[in-house]
């Protein structure tokens, strides 16, 4: 998170240092989640700290304008945010690998079964794909998947 403050030379943007969070219960079994978020020193605001609603209020939600899309209460500077937030899940990631792969970015197929399959043809495909570059990049053998096989029109082996 930073905060811009006006100087000699015009704004300037400065790293908030977090404080604690806070959450307060409403009225109604929701919460508000307050930031406290202290300044780092600087010439004329030395100590200066402020407080930031996190989440959304009724008016904000109204005017569809979310808080949670633009603030983090754990931005990625912070020395927290990579035990909290950590890698982005396997699956997450091999979904947007195959989305690139398709025409229009789309997958092509309606209904759960047909799904499965093309996710089980991708995922072998994949595995495929990093055998055969294994074997070229280590000279691996590959009998054990493949065989004594040879590609049309070559008499080399696969194996090693």
């Amino acid at each position: 998170m930073s905060s811009a403050f006006v100087g000699g030379d015009g704004p300037h943007l400065v790293p908030l240092v977090r404080v604690q969070l806070k959450r307060q219960a409403n009225g109604d079994g929701t919460h508000r989640i307050y930031g406290h978020w202290s300044i780092p020193d600087r010439p004329g605001i030395s100590g200066a700290r402020t407080m930031i609603r996190h989440n959304s209020d009724q008016m904000d939600r109204i005017q569809n304008r979310r808080r949670t899309r633009s603030l983090r209460p754990i931005p990625e500077n912070d020395p927290d945010f990579a035990r909290l937030y950590g890698l982005r899940e396997d699956t997450e990631s091999m979904h947007h690998h195959l989305e690139q792969r398709m025409w229009n970015q789309r997958a092509r197929c309606v209904g759960l079964r047909r799904q499965t399959l093309n996710h089980h043809a991708y995922q072998t495909r994949t595995g495929v794909i990093a055998l055969i570059a294994w074997h070229y990049r280590t000279h691996g053998d590959l009998t054990a998947w493949f065989g004594l096989w040879n590609a049309p029109g070559t008499h080399t082996v696969l194996a090693a």
